[in-house]
Formats: C-alpha cells, structure tokens, sequence
C-alpha cells in the first residue's frame, strides 16, 4: 500500500463543475502520499442531484 501511495499517477482534477465532454481530460499527475493527509474508498458512487 505504501508503494501505491508513494507512486506518481493520475488523479482527476475538475473543480466545482464537470462537464461530460472534458471530464475525460482533465487528469493531473500527482503523487497520493504528497497531495493527501488521508484518502476514503468508496465502492460505489452514483451520479449527483440538485438541491
């Protein structure tokens, strides 16, 4: 796990609104362990609502 963390990769970096079209571009590299104080798992999401 601590390997995963200390690895470079790619998170997703959108801000306050995703658009479908560009929200398969928008990935940053970054490495997890450098970036985050703590990280949650979530295994399942789904899309969100309006207020």
């Amino acid at each position: 796990m601590s390997a995963w963390l200390a690895a470079p990769g790619e998170l997703r970096s959108f801000g306050a609104v995703a658009r479908r079209l560009t929200a398969r571009r928008t990935f940053t590299p970054t490495v997890l362990a450098e970036a985050f104080d703590g990280l949650a798992f979530l295994d399942r999401v789904g899309g969100s609502t309006p207020l």
